[in-house]
């Protein structure tokens, strides 16, 4: 009897894009155009030079592209560049059952891959569908049961699913693609622990994963085999990190060729998922009763139990943000951008913000507390928000959303997709010219019709 592994390759070998729905597709060309914006605003980020740097003193053979940047590098270095790209401003999508980005893991390896092969639009979104499918499929099957928290969690599966996406573009064997999963395995993992002390490897690690799939790939295909059995095996990731998973969420679906990962969150704000509630209804009470900062007492925002572990705790890094890392994961914080600035985007991170007088005054007037409504209707996932806000003469106006913009329920429209993408353009570290812009919405989304991915890539270089 085939392991449960081994019925997932089933899948991502025997799927091609002529067994894509149209829904799979427009997700998957959506999260494409929506991560190429995000790596372009990653590209000025702190520490991406450097990584970009040391990719271009390796050396090594040109074959594909860091965007932004123009050097031409080997496969893997270019991915070691772009990770990093992608994570920089915590923008990317979230699968809201497996509370795990995905697009921002895969895109990185799958498109130097593309690119030096000059795989077609069909190929790269087949590829990218699978590689987030898998992600997600193994996600919610342990993050349904345990939630997320940052003793607790242990992604090391994120590494699989641009594993899966590199293999699918190279055309890997069912036994070469098991040799690369298995080869890939604790090789991903991720030290949570980086998100409390707010350093440049939550950014960097996303790089490091990007090169680890391909390297596992390409030694796959050489003949190197890998661990075997590497979910439900002794000693596997099941029985390693989550000794309780659900396993309908691999299997449901999967010989139908149904996607799950179509329900995967387009991000409005460049923080946390976990904030993205507590951001959006502070940010529609205060407009909508036009609430002015200098009227302000005191924010409460009422979440439940895994969003405060995570973005409300520990207290001083929480209130007190010292770098970008920090304030997107910080409630606090971002809910006082909210607040103040009546928006939250990428320049609310940016390091000279966040000594901003007025933003520090208001970060001390919020106060964060697990509400048992909110609780009850989530109390492992992305849930809503409760905010109430009371001003200094004693009014009190509250607010209350369930399914923020960007979630299957409330979903994000193609202008505003665009709005974002766009706006992302505004922070890339050399300026595309605005007919590159265009042609690049364009190009993605008709992605389908394209026929070499590398030409796309072009357009990503002033």
């Amino acid at each position: 009897m085939a392991d449960l592994m081994e019925k997932i390759v089933d899948f991502v070998i025997s799927t091609q894009y002529k067994d894509l729905s149209t829904d799979v597709v427009t997700y998957a060309k959506n999260h494409l155009l929506d991560t190429v914006g995000i790596i372009t605003a990653g590209s000025s980020s702190e520490g991406i030079s450097a990584m970009v740097e040391l990719a271009n003193e390796w050396g090594g053979k040109e074959e594909a592209t860091i965007p932004l940047y123009g050097f031409r590098v080997p496969v893997p270095s270019a991915a070691f560049a772009i990770g990093p790209m992608a994570r920089a401003w915590d923008f990317g999508g979230v699968h809201p059952d497996a509370n795990e980005h995905t697009t921002e893991y895969v895109l990185p390896a799958a498109l130097p891959v593309a690119e030096k092969l000059r795989c077609s639009g069909k190929d790269l979104i087949l590829a990218v569908a699978l590689g987030n499918e898998i992600i997600s499929r193994i996600g919610a099957s342990v993050h349904t049961i345990t939630g997320v928290s940052m003793a607790r969690t242990h992604s090391v599966f994120r590494v699989w699913g641009p594993v899966i996406a590199v293999g699918k573009l190279l055309g890997l064997s069912k036994p070469e693609m098991i040799d690369a999963i298995g080869l890939s395995y604790t090789q991903g993992g991720c030290d949570n622990k980086m998100f409390v002390d707010g350093v440049l490897k939550i950014r960097a690690q996303h790089g490091l994963v990007a090169d680890t799939a391909i390297k596992c790939v390409y030694m796959a295909q050489r003949g190197i085999t890998g661990t075997r059995k590497v979910l439900e095996g002794e000693k596997g990731f099941y029985e390693a990190f989550y000794p309780r998973y659900d396993l309908n969420w691999i299997l449901n679906g999967l010989e139908e060729k149904n996607f799950i990962a179509t329900k995967t969150i387009i991000k409005g704000y460049p923080t946390c998922t976990y904030t993205h509630s507590s951001i959006e209804t502070a940010l529609e009470c205060i407009i909508e009763n036009d609430i002015q900062p200098e009227e302000i007492k005191e924010v409460k925002v009422g979440v439940n139990t895994p969003t405060y572990e995570l973005v409300a705790l520990p207290l001083e890094s929480r209130y007190h943000p010292v770098t970008p890392a920090d304030a997107q994961f910080s409630i606090p914080y971002s809910v006082a951008c909210a607040v103040v600035n009546r928006k939250v985007f990428i320049d609310d991170y940016l390091d000279k913000a966040l000594k901003r007088q007025e933003i520090q005054e208001m970060t001390q007037k919020v106060r964060v507390e697990v509400d048992p409504d909110i609780e009850k209707i989530d109390p492992v996932g992305f849930a809503g928000a409760k905010v109430l806000v009371i001003t200094k003469n004693g009014k009190k106006y509250d607010k209350r959303i369930d399914h923020v913009k960007g979630t299957p329920q409330n979903p994000m429209s193609s202008e505003e997709l665009e709005k974002k993408f766009r706006g992302c353009m505004n922070f890339s570290v050399n300026k595309l010219a605005e007919t590159n812009i265009d042609h690049i919405i364009d190009k993605f989304r008709n992605l389908e019709d394209e026929t070499d991915v590398s030409q796309l890539v072009k357009l990503l270089c002033p």
